[in-house]
């Protein structure tokens, strides 16, 4: 008879003070989906058009723009190790 147990999947112990820590691909992640939902384009799609200053002249005072900008720190890279 084959063994029916089954391996429990090994939970990842909380952050200090419930806080979740993203790496940078989890970051760039939620930044390009939080893109595509509030703005209907992608996260790379808006930061060149961001860099570019075509949304100067635009209102960025709406609820969609600002959750989008809010995560723009998670779209810079992170430095090398020098």
């Amino acid at each position: 008879m084959a063994n029916s147990t089954r391996t429990k999947k090994k939970e990842k112990a909380p952050e200090p003070n419930g806080v979740k820590m993203l790496s940078y691909d989890e970051g760039l992640a939620a930044f390009d989906r939080t893109a595509r939902r509030c703005l209907g384009m992608s996260g790379e799609e808006f930061l060149k058009a961001w860099n570019e200053g075509k949304y100067k002249d635009v209102d960025v005072d709406t609820p969609e723009m600002m959750q989008v900008i809010m995560l723009l720190p998670f779209a810079i890279p992170p430095e090398e190790d020098k």
